[in-house]
């Protein structure tokens, strides 16, 4: 009786140890800041923003970071394949199932009970890698889900930024706008007393109104363009862009000057620059989850041990 305890002892002793090392670190599904924080090829990505030196954009994109949607939908699908990574990675691990049922009769009078206890351990040899190839293609597709995430990261600051240049833009031009419609009511009046001492004719008082009707037609088209970007930058925000805020700081900034650059931005760009792009790595993690779910596919042909 010992004999066979022992024996038995062992072989689970052994089984536990295949699977550990059978199951490499190296392939094991990292968190969402390791994935984040590891940029394609260990160059980390720059914020370019902080070159206006403008504490307004900062804080837009800063807002953006923490409150987007669309990039808390693209962080979602990141835990999910880290999720799927660790449930590829299970059937490596030796599996226990334990059954037990109690139950109760009656016969003239007497009762009888009757209770049972089993238990079960399966664990599949991965001879041919089928589900060490699993594993490794959950892994690339976190890794994928990952560059996606940092991929929304960077759509989403240079949207921002682009809406808030054009908000500056259409409230530089506002304030164009206004001087430029006192300048032209000024010269009506002006070309209107002059018609009164008969020194301009009607002519130049009826072309100096055109003018200014002109003036005043363009004020609408920039209004209402000021009006789509502020709601264009609530929704990247992350809030109702029909509700107004009433809270300070929850609308967008009010800065009405284009801030100037403090470096220059322009450089040479090489091939080794566009593998930071992280929709290509995207694609390399995807192309790599392919080659390794068709291994798994090829090797799924051969017998299983269990």
């Amino acid at each position: 009786m010992r004999e066979r305890r022992s024996t038995y002892l062992l072989c689970c002793g052994v089984v536990l140890l295949q699977g550990c090392f059978w199951t490499p670190r190296s392939s094991l599904p990292r968190s969402q800041a390791a994935w984040l924080d590891s940029a394609p090829h260990g160059r980390a990505l720059v914020p370019w923003w902080e070159c206006f030196r403008d504490p307004v954009l900062d804080q837009l994109i800063g807002q953006a970071l923490a409150g987007n949607l669309e990039l808390q939908e693209a962080g979602a699908r990141l835990r999910q394949a880290e999720a799927e990574a660790v449930r590829a990675g299970a059937p490596l691990f030796p599996g226990v199932d334990v059954v037990g049922d109690l139950g109760a009769t009656r016969v003239d009078e007497s009762r009888r009970r009757a209770s049972g206890l089993g238990g079960l351990l399966r664990w599949e040899l991965d001879l041919w890698g089928r589900l060490r190839a699993g594993q490794r293609a959950a892994v690339e597709e976190v890794g994928a889900a990952a560059m996606d995430l940092r991929a929304a990261k960077v759509v989403l600051c240079a949207a921002v930024a682009e809406v808030y240049f054009s908000n500056v833009e259409d409230q530089m031009q506002l304030e164009l706008l206004e001087r430029q419609r006192a300048t032209n009511q000024t010269l009506l009046e002006l070309t209107q007393l002059r018609l009164g001492q008969g020194v301009a004719s009607i002519v130049d008082v009826m072309q100096q109104k055109e003018q200014l009707t002109s003036t005043l037609a363009r004020a609408p088209l920039v209004e209402a363009s000021l009006e789509s970007d502020r709601k264009r930058l609530l929704l990247l925000l992350g809030k109702n862009p029909v509700e107004r805020a009433s809270r300070e700081g929850e609308s967008p900034g009010t800065s009405t000057e284009l801030p100037e650059l403090q470096r220059s931005v322009g450089r040479e760009y090489t091939a080794f620059d566009l593998l930071q792009r992280p929709d290509l790595a995207a694609m390399q993690h995807r192309i790599k989850a392919m080659d390794q779910r068709v291994a798994q596919a090829i090797a799924a042909r051969l017998p299983r041990v269990s």
